[in-house]
This record gives C-alpha cells, sequence and structure tokens, in this order.
C-alpha cells in the first residue's frame, strides 16, 4: 500500500485564510448615513447642543456689572455644599425608587391580559402580529429574521399534514 505524501514545500506551511468575502450589495460607502443623517443634525442641534452649552456656562458666573466671570469649578463645589441639593437629590432618587416598579408593574399587568387571551384564542396570533409583513406568512423565510424562532413553531403548526405513506409491494 502506499501513501501520498504532501510536496516538500508544503510541508510546515499553513493555508492562508480565505479572504471574506463582501455581501451582494455590501459596498464600502455612506449611504447609510446619508439615510441617518436628517436625525442625527437634528438630535446635535435640538439635544447635544443646549447640553454643551448649559456645561459651558457652568463654568462661568453672571455678573451684573462686567458680564460672565470665570469660576471654574466654583460652582460644583457650591452645590455640592448646599443643603437644599441634597434634599432634592434624595427626593428624586426616592420618586424614581418608588415610580419605576410601580410603573412597570401597571405595565405587565395591562399587558397580561391581551398577551394571555392572544395566546389562547389562537396561538399564531402573537407571531402574526410581530411580522413584518402585509399578509399571513406561508414559511418562516418570509418573516422578517427576528420572527424565525417563533415562526418556526408556527409554520410546524399550521401546515402539519400527514405524512406520505410508502406502500411497499
Amino acid at each position: 500500500m502506499t501513501t501520498a505524501s504532501p510536496p516538500p514545500a508544503a510541508l510546515g506551511t499553513q493555508p492562508k485564510p480565505a479572504k471574506r468575502a463582501q455581501k451582494r450589495g455590501q459596498k464600502s460607502s455612506w449611504s447609510g448615513w446619508l439615510f441617518i443623517g436628517p436625525f442625527m443634525a437634528v438630535f446635535a442641534l435640538v439635544f447635544l447642543a443646549p447640553i454643551a452649552y448649559s456645561i459651558y456656562l457652568s463654568f462661568f458666573r453672571n455678573q451684573l456689572v462686567g458680564g460672565n466671570g470665570f469660576v471654574g469649578l466654583a460652582n460644583y463645589a457650591q452645590v455640592l455644599q448646599d443643603s437644599q441639593f441634597w434634599s432634592s437629590l434624595i427626593r428624586v432618587v426616592l420618586f424614581l425608587a418608588v415610580q419605576v416598579p410601580v410603573m412597570l408593574l401597571i405595565a405587565m399587568l395591562v399587558a397580561w391580559p391581551w398577551t394571555a387571551a392572544a395566546s389562547t384564542a389562537n396561538p399564531s396570533s402573537a407571531f402574526r402580529s410581530s411580522c413584518p409583513t402585509r399578509s399571513q406568512p406561508s414559511s418562516p423565510a418570509s418573516c422578517g429574521a427576528s420572527c424565525t424562532a417563533r415562526g418556526s413553531a408556527w409554520w410546524a403548526t399550521s401546515t402539519r399534514r400527514s405524512a406520505p405513506t410508502s406502500r411497499t409491494r
């Protein structure tokens, strides 16, 4: 019996990893930024700019005569020594500690009967309401990627047919 051995030049060399092929239509382009650009511009103008400006102003003291004077971190030191700041901070933390769990509990209590009724009336209704298609999907592949896990279960139960029987002669 003979065995084939690799050529001597190939001994000790490792194959080069294959380059990752780009998906069809996927280019290194800025087209995504064209869609998100208007939102980012408005977000920066309406949300980020006022926050940055207020942080900038926090390092100055508004004086009646002489305009604004730079004071650095003195405003922060003054706030940290103020008893009203600490009492208001405790009040806000207490409000959040009570309000957030109560809000979540109420939201779950409101959503629970709706989802329970949907799942008992028709088990596939929860899947169909979250599927981003216009019509009822015929297979899990026709639904979005987020629906595949639930879609597989729905599709398997809704299209169940009896298995074909094979006749032997």
